[in-house]
């Protein structure tokens, strides 16, 4: 495939609802959602898992991916590309700008072989826009140094307090193998990276566009929320796979992002507002007090 690539690039605090959109654009004609691509070079490659439910060393989509970008994986090193994202592509990395292209030739490299990923990504999938939800503003710095690539920001926001009791949980409802469980993160420090990754969203789409979503409004009116999410890509489809709030998902090959991403057949839209009765009242006043300035921002009811 020949052409101009579109990464249509989800940020904002994680556990906000990343997956289950990415899992919904990834039923329309030429999106296809690949999940935290960004994770993809964290030890144990060969062995995590696709949501396919094959480990992505024996997931045939993803070998082929390989093959394209690179002739096989063994053309690259991938604790040297471990080593590369977590050199760039960290939160604090948001904060500083990135060295101009020739100047540092590790950057340059590890960007070339981004951008071969990316491509060969789009052209076995046939699709010339590709979801990711990797979240980081700074790594969507990497992506938009790759040769023919548009990355465009959607910011994607959920309540804090849902996002709180979110990372509390230790079950999802949902049966996963121990390789896509839901992990756990305490309270201050989920909400102080509600309010960090919302900050550095905002400062990215106020440079380069995009637009912003709330979860709560994707699950209210589906079909209206994802229509602007299209046009923003300027791809336009009948979404026949939603019906009355239910969609039928076809499965992906989507890597990292919490299980949801394994999710196929019908699957209901229904708000998660467990939060409002099972999260103590102590750590929603405390989420509140951290968070009131973007809850104020987005809407959110005090």
């Amino acid at each position: 495939m020949t052409g101009t690539l579109t990464v249509l690039y989800i940020t904002g605090a994680g556990r906000s609802g990343g997956t289950l959109l990415g899992r919904l654009l990834d039923q329309v004609a030429n999106l296809f959602y690949v999940g935290e691509l960004r994770q993809l070079w964290r030890p144990g490659l060969t062995q995590r898992l696709c949501a396919c439910g094959q480990a992505i060393g024996r997931c045939d989509f993803w070998q082929a991916v390989f093959r394209c970008a690179w002739g096989c994986l063994d053309y690259l090193d991938p604790v040297w590309m471990d080593v590369m994202r977590m050199r760039y592509t960290r939160t604090r990395h948001a904060w500083r700008p990135l060295p101009s292209p020739g100047r540092d030739a590790d950057l340059d490299r590890f960007v070339a072989v981004l951008g071969r990923l990316y491509h060969a990504v789009a052209d076995q999938s046939g699709s010339r826009v590709v979801v990711d939800t990797s979240r980081t503003t700074a790594y969507a710095a990497l992506l938009a140094r790759m040769p023919d690539v548009r990355v465009c920001p959607l910011h994607l926001v959920r309540d804090p307090r849902a996002v709180v009791f979110s990372w509390q949980r230790q079950r999802s409802g949902m049966p996963a193998p121990a390789a896509a469980r839901l992990q756990r993160k305490q309270g201050l420090q989920a909400a102080l990276e509600w309010s960090v990754q919302n900050v550095l969203a905002e400062r990215w789409r106020a440079r380069v566009g995009g637009m912003l979503l709330r979860y709560e409004d994707l699950i209210a009116a589906p079909r209206e929320a994802l229509g602007r999410v299209l046009g923003l890509v300027g791809v336009q489809d009948a979404l026949s796979f939603l019906n009355d709030g239910v969609a039928l998902l076809r499965p992906g090959h989507s890597v990292e992002g919490n299980i949801y991403r394994l999710a196929a057949g019908e699957v209901v839209l229904r708000l998660d507002d467990a939060w409002r009765t099972e999260l103590p009242a102590w750590m929603r006043r405390q989420t509140a007090l951290m968070c009131w300035p973007g809850m104020l921002r987005y809407g959110y009811s005090l």
